[in-house]
C-alpha cells in the first residue's frame, strides 16, 4: 500500500508540533511523550562470554505514548472560553473527547490508520530571497521544508550564481533557510531569486531501482576530518506516503520516466521502490509525504473526567505496522 488517504488519518498531532500545517483538532497532547524504537535481534553468548548476534529486521519498529492533560468536551461550547478549536477552524459535530473517543472506536481499537509525523514533509521547492556566505558556510533564505542530509540543487539564481547547477547537502535548515557547504570566497548578503529543489537522495541499483528512505539521523566519523566533517546519515524505508505529493528530479531539474512498486515487492527493500525506464543522470533526488501505519496498542480507552467538561487521558499509546 502506498497511498496514504486509504486510511484514516490520526486527527492529533505530538508536545511542540508545528500547528500549520498540516493541522489536525484534538488538542493538548502533554510531556512526558514517549517514542521508542524496537529492534527484533537474537543473541547467543559463547561460554568465553563472545555475544553472537542476528538481526531479524532492516528497519526498526515504533511505538509511541502520549499523554492528555485535558479533552475538552462541552457540546455548547462555552465552558473555560475554549470553544471552537483555533487550529481546526472548519466545525465539526464533535467535541476534542469526541474526535478522539469516536476515531478510536472507528478503528475497534486495533484498525489500520495512518500516524503523519511532525518530519513528515520531505523536501520540496524553495524560492530563495537572500543570500549570505561566511568561511564557505552559505545560507539560502526563503520558506522551505528541508531537512538536514537532504540534497539541495541549485538553479536560476540571479545573485550568487556560483551556486548555479550545484548539488550540495544541507547541513542545517529552519523553516526559513537553508545552510550547505560550498568552497568559495565570502559573500555579502545579497538579495536573489530563482529556485532550489530539496530532496531525499535516492541510490539507484543495477537494476534501476532505487528504495524511497528518509533520514532518522546521522552521527560524526570519528576521528573528525575534512570540510565540512564527514558524517554517516541513518534512513529507514518509506512504506506509505500521499502519492500525490511524490516529485522524482534528476540532475539539471528533469522529471525521469518511472513507476513507483509496492513496499516490500522489490527485494531486497522493504521500503517503497521507484523503478527507472532507463537510467537517470545523478543526482536523483525526492520529496514527499511519508506516513507511518499504525494500530492502537490497547483494546481499551480510559479517559478520566476531572473538571466540569474536562477529561484527561494518562495513558494513549499505538505502534507502527509493519506493511
Amino acid at each position: 500500500m502506498s497511498l496514504s488517504t486509504t486510511m484514516p488519518i490520526f486527527p492529533g498531532f505530538k508536545p511542540g508540533q508545528s500547528f500549520t500545517p498540516p493541522t489536525r483538532p484534538v488538542r493538548s497532547p502533554m510531556w512526558n511523550y514517549i517514542e521508542t524504537a524496537k529492534w527484533n535481534n537474537s543473541r547467543q553468548q559463547a561460554i568465553n562470554g563472545r555475544v553472537s548476534l542476528i538481526k531479524y529486521w532492516i528497519n526498526p519498529l515504533w511505538t509511541w505514548e502520549w499523554t492528555y492533560g485535558y479533552l475538552y468536551d462541552d457540546p455548547s461550547g462555552g465552558a473555560y472560553g475554549l470553544g471552537l478549536n483555533p487550529f481546526y477552524p472548519q466545525p465539526i459535530p464533535a467535541t476534542d473527547k469526541g474526535i478522539l473517543q469516536g476515531f478510536y472506536n472507528a478503528t475497534g481499537g486495533g484498525s489500520l490508520f495512518a500516524y503523519q509525523p511532525p518530519d513528515s514533509v520531505q523536501g520540496g521547492s524553495m524560492t530563495p530571497t537572500s543570500v549570505v556566505g561566511v568561511s564557505d558556510i552559505f545560507t539560502i533564505y526563503g520558506a522551505n521544508t528541508a531537512r538536514q542530509g537532504q540534497i539541495a540543487t541549485f538553479s536560476g539564481l540571479t545573485g550568487a550564481t556560483f551556486l548555479n547547477s550545484q548539488n550540495l547537502t544541507i547541513l542545517a535548515c529552519s523553516p526559513l533557510w537553508i545552510q550547505v557547504y560550498f568552497s568559495h570566497a565570502n559573500y555579502p548578503q545579497t538579495a536573489d531569486s530563482g529556485s532550489v529543489f530539496c530532496g531525499q537522495l535516492l541510490n539507484v541499483d543495477g537494476n534501476l531501482n532505487a528504495e524511497i528512505t528518509h533520514p532518522i539521523g546521522a552521527y560524526p566519523t570519528l576521528p573528525l576530518s575534512g570540510t565540512p566533517p564527514t558524517y554517516t546519515l541513518v534512513n529507514e524505508s518509506v512504506q506509505l506516503i500521499d502519492c500525490s505529493t511524490l516529485v522524482v528530479t534528476a540532475e539539471g531539474g528533469s522529471v525521469p520516466s518511472y513507476t513507483l512498486e509496492a513496499a516490500d515487492t522489490i527485494s531486497p527493500y522493504q521500503g517503497l521502490v521507484i523503478n527507472f525506464a532507463s537510467a537517470p543522470s545523478n543526482p536523483i533526488t525526492v520529496s514527499f509525504n511519508y506516513y507511518y501505519a499504525c494500530r492502537f496498542s490497547e483494546d481499551t480507552l480510559e479517559m478520566s473526567n476531572f473538571m466540569t467538561a474536562l477529561y484527561a487521558c494518562s495513558k494513549f499509546s499505538f505502534e507502527q505496522d509493519r506493511l
